[in-house]
């Protein structure tokens, strides 16, 4: 009966665990989609940026005059892509870590339910031993007890054996 007990809060935690791991790798999904995204913006507003700067450099190019503002200008763009690289790296940094997480994750789970599993193998190998030697056990007690009743007829005759043994009256009527 523990053994079944142990099986049944086994079942339930690996359910729940398989739960709790789907939750995380929807998460996970969501999260990766969500920084590639933010990826996916920083390389626009990246190459937007570079093709700023490159207006910019062909306007100062024109504009000898305010060579100077044009320079200021590019150098600002020239730190705000440099800082969205650095940015994009840091979230790409941390993508990377949350997909190795997940990897880590799933293969923890998988020894887990592997593990699981075999302890659920073996534990119903267990019960079906025990089992077989109590049938074995239940037909050997059966076989001696119907000996034992067809030697106490061959040994007493039928109205003898009801008169000296209760028993064979019970279990014949």
């Amino acid at each position: 009966m523990a053994s079944h007990e142990h099986y049944e809060k086994t079942s339930r935690e690996l359910e729940h665990l398989r739960r709790r791991l789907v939750d995380i790798q929807e998460e996970a999904s969501g999260e990766v989609v969500e920084k590639e995204n933010i990826i996916h913006d920083l390389q626009s507003r990246l190459h937007r940026e570079e093709r700023e700067r490159e207006d910019w450099e062909t306007m100062a190019g024109e504009q000898r005059a305010s060579k100077d503002q044009a320079v200021m200008a590019m150098r600002a763009m020239e730190r705000e892509r440099d800082a969205a690289r650095v940015e994009r790296e840091s979230l790409r940094q941390e993508l990377d870590r949350q997909i190795q997480i997940h990897q880590n994750l799933e293969a923890v789970m998988e020894e887990f339910q592997s593990s699981q599993e075999s302890t659920i193998q073996f534990e119903v190998e267990n019960l079906q031993r025990k089992l077989s030697a109590t049938k074995a056990s239940l037909d050997e007690f059966q076989s001696r007890a119907l000996s034992a009743e067809v030697r106490s007829k061959r040994t007493y005759p039928a109205s003898d054996c009801s008169d000296r043994n209760p028993f064979v009256h019970e279990t014949n009527g």
